[in-house]
């Protein structure tokens, strides 16, 4: 187990300095590096996938509140 010395220490043999500290609570040090990532490795289906997901989510939502307004002005109606 490292104590906070040893730790920083050890940050800075790092060979980047591209780190960030994200938050320094009792007994935790939460340090975030910046990566540079390679979006070829999405593909062009599975992104399509998402968006019809979102899609049928989205409709999904909209039905719903359809559904339950009508329910509740027919409610309305045959309570009076």
């Amino acid at each position: 187990m490292m104590n906070r010395d040893s730790f920083n220490q050890w940050l800075d043999t790092c060979p980047t300095d591209g780190w960030r500290v994200v938050s320094d609570t009792y007994g935790f040090i939460h340090v975030a590096y910046g990566i540079e990532e390679d979006h070829e490795w999405v593909e062009e289906s599975s992104w399509s996938q998402f968006k019809l997901a979102t899609l049928w989510f989205l409709f999904g939502g909209v039905v719903s509140l359809g559904v339950f307004s009508m329910f509740i002005s027919f409610m309305s109606w045959w309570l009076m």
